[in-house]
């Protein structure tokens, strides 16, 4: 296994002030109209509070919590594991809080293959060529082995996550890093990818910026549909890192 991720003490102050710059902008944009964007908000608070643990954030995930909890039961598969995905996040910090039954039960990935077909399909193709679900069901595996990630597969994995992150995928690239970090792999590409994300924060505190040359059909609400989902995930994939790395 390679070297563990570590950060100097100036970039985790900027990764915590980054978290609270993200954290006044979710809490500004008040209720948010559907479960989507109630666990969206979740996610990114729940990860604020685990950079800054600070009180203004941990009432503000309080907050969005609540609003999470009294959001109605989504029916499509993507919002079911985004509903999974927050309960989780609110319970490794808000262990107490209440959830609605069909949050904590959801599964995080339908349909997902056993760990063994996943990782017999480490190879060339399905990393490079594979689909993001392919991605994620490769990752949902490594992440449910306690085996270290073959090298040449954790370069591989590596390179897909830049080609995604290049791509502005960030959920693909986010989610790469989440499962190299847990496995010790690569540090100098999970903390690129951090630097990246960094580098993504918008002076009002969300992160993501739109290109104005392309069209971005996919794109109705520019703060829902693209500022509040690479919110979350760069705040997921900063908590994550940060929580194992330490301190230099």
């Amino acid at each position: 296994m390679t070297a563990a991720v570590v950060f100097s003490m100036s970039e985790r102050a900027a990764f915590v002030a980054a978290a609270a710059g993200a954290r006044d902008w979710i809490v500004s944009l008040g209720l948010l109209p559907d479960a989507r964007s109630s666990a969206l908000s979740a996610i990114a608070l729940a990860s604020c509070a685990r950079i800054t643990a600070d009180d203004a954030t941990v009432a503000a995930l309080g907050v969005a919590a609540r609003a999470f909890a009294a959001a109605a039961p989504p029916d499509e598969p993507q919002e079911l594991r985004l509903a999974a995905a927050a309960a989780r996040a609110i319970r490794a910090t808000r262990p107490e809080t209440h959830l609605p039954q069909w949050a904590c039960t959801a599964e995080p990935r339908a349909g997902a293959t056993g760990a063994g077909d996943d990782l017999d399909a480490l190879t060339v193709d399905a990393i490079v060529a594979g689909d993001d679900e392919t991605i994620e069901r490769i990752c949902a595996a490594l992440d449910a082995s306690d085996d270290p990630v073959p090298a040449p597969s954790a370069r591989l994995l590596a390179a897909r996550a830049f080609a995604s992150l290049r791509a502005y995928d960030v959920e693909t690239g986010g989610r790469i890093a989440r499962t190299l970090a847990r496995h010790g792999a690569e540090p100098e590409f999970v903390c690129d990818v951090l630097r990246f994300f960094l580098a993504q924060q918008r002076s009002d505190g969300a992160f993501g910026h739109l290109n104005p040359l392309m069209r971005h059909d996919d794109v109705v609400d520019q703060v829902l549909d693209f500022h509040l989902p690479t919110t979350a995930v760069a705040l997921w994939t900063i908590a994550y890192v940060l929580a194992g790395a330490p301190c230099e």
